[in-house]
């Protein structure tokens, strides 16, 4: 185990577990093995309108974002999205961006056991290089910014990924492409 990563070697493949980690933030915010989101996010409130929504403990909040963006980065590119979107919200968290963080950390709860892997017998019928980029155009209601999206893949394993706001405005989908 290196920072919270267990290593996984089983001669011909590799990856990268988190499994013990994402089980310590669920003890840390009482979320029980039972409680499953099947996805990261739904068809969720615009988090641009919070207004109404009651604030919440800000500390608590981004130590728990803090947290799930290390697991995003390290191993989870299938939460990514929904960390860094939330992440915005971190000056001033509201109860529906926490329970939407929550809903997140639901979600690596029920798929804790996956792990991202690299080689193996499936990674041949693969380029040996792949990658692709998209975005979406003007998500932000606020600013109408848009949000890109990219992932590498080397030999069937994900190499690196990111998500994040664009930091000027695009006025069609070409551009913001």
């Amino acid at each position: 185990h290196c920072l919270g990563m267990h290593i996984i070697n089983n001669g011909c493949s590799c990856g990268i577990s988190q499994e013990k980690c994402i089980k310590r933030m669920c003890e840390k915010c009482g979320i029980h093995p039972s409680k499953r989101a099947n996805t990261p996010t739904s068809n969720t409130p615009d988090l641009d309108t919070h207004l109404d929504s009651p604030a919440v403990d800000s500390t608590k909040h981004r130590a728990l974002l803090g947290a799930m963006s290390h697991v995003s980065v390290a191993s989870r590119p299938d939460v990514s999205y929904a960390v860094s979107r939330l992440s915005r919200y971190s000056q001033d968290p509201r109860e529906l961006h926490h329970n939407i963080a929550l809903r997140v950390l639901k979600c690596l709860s029920n798929t804790s056991n996956y792990h991202m892997c690299c080689g193996g017998k499936h990674a041949f019928k693969s380029p040996l290089l792949a990658a692709c980029a998209d975005a979406s155009f003007g998500t932000c209601k606020t600013t109408g910014k848009s949000t890109s999206g990219c992932l590498v893949m080397c030999n069937g394993g994900p190499v690196t990924w990111k998500s994040q706001r664009q930091s000027i405005v695009a006025t069609s989908t070409a551009e913001c492409e």
